[in-house]
């Protein structure tokens, strides 16, 4: 069992080691008290029944030895069994744990936005004929490019701000504020 000490990587498979050695120290403790009851002799047979029985709160006065014996070996079996059924659905809560978790992890976020703040986004847009005349850092729009028609094929929700309308060439040139909120 120790050799599986070299593979454990993460606090997880550590806990689950731990916990492993700990049932397997446990259980061998008990199957040991087993043994030890089923091979004294008939001599030491009372001492270690009496022993192992004041474990229990067994009151065995008044029993044979026979009686006693098979009382603490009962007793222990109960023991075993019940610690390997807890064991059992330790083991089947920390898999389900494990699959939650998995699920959790993998699972696509979908197409809702709940709980999570909407995106906002600015654009800079520039309508006039002649591109070169536009601030750099705004988007060319031609002529009679309707800004809210724009907007609409870019944002969810939007609003225009007009930032500037100089005079100019066909059309002027007009330099408006594009904010989008919501998903694109």
């Amino acid at each position: 069992m120790f050799e599986a000490a070299q593979h454990i990587s993460t606090w997880v498979s550590l806990l689950a080691f731990l916990v492993a050695a700990g049932v397997y120290a446990y259980r061998s403790r008990l199957n040991a008290a087993i043994e030890m009851v089923k091979q004294a002799s008939a001599q030491e047979r009372g001492d270690v029944v009496l022993a192992i029985a004041e474990r229990f709160s067994v009151e065995t006065a008044g029993l044979t030895q026979k009686q006693r014996t098979d009382i603490v070996i009962k007793q222990l079996e109960i023991r075993a069994r019940r610690d390997m059924m807890i064991l059992a659905a330790f083991v089947i809560v920390a898999v389900l744990a494990a699959l939650i978790t998995i699920v959790a992890l993998l699972r696509p976020s979908g197409g809702s936005n709940s709980g999570r703040a909407d995106a906002t986004i600015h654009y800079k847009i520039c309508i006039g004929e002649i591109a070169e005349k536009c601030p750099s850092e705004t988007i060319h729009l031609a002529c009679g490019t309707d800004e809210q028609a724009w907007a609409k094929s870019k944002c969810q929700s939007f609003g225009t701000n007009k930032i500037s309308d100089v005079g100019g060439n066909k059309c002027g040139y007009a330099v408006i504020d594009v904010t989008c909120t919501g998903p694109a």
